[in-house]
């Protein structure tokens, strides 16, 4: 691979041929990094990118930045690693290149999962999945996926590992890719025994072996041997732990494994030996820590080499100590088979002397048995037929008395059940007439609440619309009324000149300059007009093809100075960042326009209320933008102002909850944008704010 990287680079260099430069570099780097040589890798990483940097190529140069940090986070350079990663993220967000700005996000997740900070790196790794996916790169989104459910894992967090865990299998199943499921399942199966789910765990490592046998590589059979043996040992079967075990240790020893391989035999060599000790085959257990050991660097380790010694003398130890009992045994077995022998003996003696006297004892007590047996049966006899007498007679009487005390019964209960059921229904029957009017009232004065506060909401935002038009058309209306006078002032001065037949040509081109400037003008305050009243209007609920820009630059105008005509001192900046593609978009136009509208009026509230207080050097702005990111365009407005409160972001897209005074606000205009965007429009709306420092609203609309 050096060699032809090599040629590469030089023939590249001899075209000049930046591109083919830039590529041989980036190979030779990827050589000296498989080779762990990483200071050789670092300088051709470096040079590839300042090669791409000359020649403008600066997704190229992205690229080899990830190379570049993923080399410095192996030398545990987390600081430069961490440092470049974030210049590069910015640049490729800049740039909109959303592919090398989810990598570039997962490389600072390994970086920061490298310095211990858990809770940083777990959000850059759910930013980079959900931009991966938002640019239709699902398969690295969905290996990504597998990262962050270890982080729940770790957190033991374990329903949303699970939870994601079955949600890659199933893309994996959709693409039947063996070896992603054997891995996703075998994973899963840990993931079970730790919640203690033994027969969820059992059927997914059966799927993982199914899939790994596909594969036939040895290594991901191993592994499912491995963990089912962690199965088994969990619910006390460690035979089975045993054998499973032993089975992925010899997998683990075929031929031609790759290194990485090495750590999962010792791994499986070192739980063989705790297994041996717990079942006690001291035996096993020496030859298992032996292997661990000439695997661990030819037991040149001094504690793997007491570690052995120990096990080889609890092996002899045990071994004389189970012959010396077996000697014991054989001595004690003859001595009781002596006793036995001589206690049968006169066992059988004594059996036959007692059989003799039981002999006797039987005859005189069956004498005695037939002579009490036929007086009984006489007695017997005359008492059967009293008692079959007495019995009917009690018979008879308790016959009359349960017939007299169940026709009381029933008189008496019928009584008292039929006033107490009158009684509970008419009670029932008062208190659901109340509960019926109390709710019949309590609906009557929902409803009209709620149609005052939907009212007061479209006055708000009439008298807002009606001040930014007044505020709109008066500049137009006074270029019309100074141009006018300047042409009611040109017409004397002509006459004079043409009865003195002087030339006119400057003050015709004069007053031909001021006419258009009153055309001009004049139009444009009909199209404020006419756009006014197709906003107020609301038009129709059918979609149009709409630039989003244009729409945004309205509402931006109309907000601005709907507030400069409430506020004529306020003086704020307003920053403007469209995509020069002119983004377009099927849009209710009406109603978009009013989200935009709504959320920068907010804005300029939150900026003049944040006016007090501040020191001279901040300066307020609102700023607005838009990006198209894959199949979506974002609209971004922001502004440095109060800022929302923590305790109120969950609630503001509720209806009826607003943070503004009482009398200033109704609590509908967050929920109605949220409603035209994400109903009507099928898109998304959310906040993130600091309280004190500004709020930020993000658009996301399909193209």
């Amino acid at each position: 691979m050096r060699r032809h990287a090599t040629d590469a680079l030089a023939l590249a260099r001899s075209l000049n041929d930046k591109p083919g430069i830039g590529m041989s570099l980036k190979c030779l780097g990827i050589y000296y990094s498989l080779r762990n040589d990483d200071t050789h890798a670092l300088e051709h990483f470096q040079d590839s990118y300042d090669v791409y940097e000359q020649a403008g190529l600066k997704s190229n140069a992205l690229e080899v930045a990830i190379s570049i940090i993923q080399a410095l986070r192996q030398q545990k350079l987390y600081d430069r690693a961490l440092v470049l990663a974030k210049r590069n993220t910015a640049r490729a967000h800049e740039l909109g290149d959303g592919k090398n700005e989810g990598w570039l996000l997962y490389a600072m997740y390994a970086i920061y999962a490298g310095m211990n900070q858990l809770v940083d790196a777990k959000v850059c790794l759910i930013e980079s999945i959900r931009i991966l996916k938002s640019i239709g790169r699902d398969r690295n989104a969905t290996n990504f996926e597998l990262n962050l459910a270890q982080v729940y894992r770790d957190e033991k967090n374990l329903d949303s590992a699970r939870i994601i865990f079955e949600r890659v299998l199933q893309v994996f199943n959709k693409d039947k890719e063996p070896y992603a499921l054997a891995s996703t399942y075998t994973s899963l199966g840990r993931l079970d025994m730790e919640m203690k789910h033994f027969d969820d765990a059992r059927a997914h490592l059966a799927l993982a072996m199914e899939n790994a046998r596909v594969t036939e590589d040895p290594v991901y059979i191993g592994m499912c041997y491995a963990v089912s043996s962690l199965l088994a040992e969990a619910q006390g079967d460690l035979g089975t732990a045993s054998t499973l075990l032993d089975s992925s240790i010899v997998l683990f020893n075929a031929p031609n494994m790759h290194g990485g391989m090495a750590e999962a035999r010792k791994e499986a060599l070192r739980r063989s030996e705790e297994l041996s000790v717990k079942m006690q085959d001291w035996q096993k257990a020496w030859t298992m820590a032996s292997q661990y050991g000439r695997l661990s660097d030819s037991l040149v380790t001094l504690g793997t080499a007491q570690k052995i010694e120990e096990m080889s003398a609890r092996y002899e130890s045990e071994k004389n100590r189970q012959e010396i009992a077996l000697l014991e045994k054989d001595r004690s077995l003859q001595q009781l088979e002596l006793r036995r022998r001589a206690i049968e003996a006169v066992q059988q003696r004594q059996r036959l002397q007692l059989l003799a006297v039981e002999q006797e004892k039987k005859t005189l007590v069956l004498s005695r048995t037939e002579a009490d047996l036929a007086r009984e049966q006489a007695v017997g006899a005359r008492r059967e037929q009293d008692v079959v007498l007495l019995s009917k007679d009690n018979a008879l009487r308790e016959s009359e008395l349960r017939g007299a005390a169940l026709l009381r019964n029933m008189l008496l209960g019928g009584a008292a059940s039929l006033a107490i059921l009158v009684a509970v229904i008419f009670q029932r029957y008062r208190s659901r007439k109340r509960l019926s009017e109390q709710l019949a009232a309590t609906l009557t004065n929902l409803r009209n609440t709620q149609q005052q506060l939907i009212h007061n909401e479209k006055m708000a935002s009439l008298g807002q619309m009606t001040a930014g038009i007044a505020h709109e058309i008066k500049n137009p209306l006074n270029f019309i009324t100074n141009f006018a006078a300047v042409g009611v002032e040109l017409v004397p001065e002509l006459r004079e000149r043409l009865t003195a037949g002087e030339n006119c040509d400057d003050l015709l081109e004069e007053l031909a300059q001021s006419t258009a400037k009153i055309h001009e003008h004049g139009r444009r305050a009909d199209s404020i007009v006419r756009s006014m009243m197709l906003h107020a209007r609301g038009g129709s609920t059918e979609k149009q093809r709409a630039d989003v820009n244009t729409l945004l630059e309205d509402a931006v105008q109309l907000a601005w100075h709907g507030m400069r005509a409430r506020f004529p001192d306020c003086m704020f900046g307003i920053e403007k960042r469209f995509d020069p593609s002119q983004p377009k978009a099927d849009l209710v136009s009406p109603d978009v326009t009013r989200v935009f509208l709504n959320i920068c009026s907010n804005g300029f509230d939150a900026l003049r209320a944040a006016m007090d207080g501040r020191d001279l050097e901040w300066k307020p702005m609102l700023t607005v933008s838009t990006v198209v990111k894959g199949a979506s365009i974002q609209i971004r407005i922001a502004d440095n102002g109060t800022g929302i409160p923590e305790g109120a972001r969950s609630k503001i897209f509720e209806p009826f909850f607003t943070t503004k005074p009482t009398g200033e606000g109704t609590g509908l205009g967050l929920s109605i944008s949220h409603d035209i965007i994400v109903n009507g429009h099928g898109g998304a709306i959310a906040v993130e704010s600091t309280e004190g420092r500004g709020t930020e609203f993000l658009i996301t609309l399909p193209r």
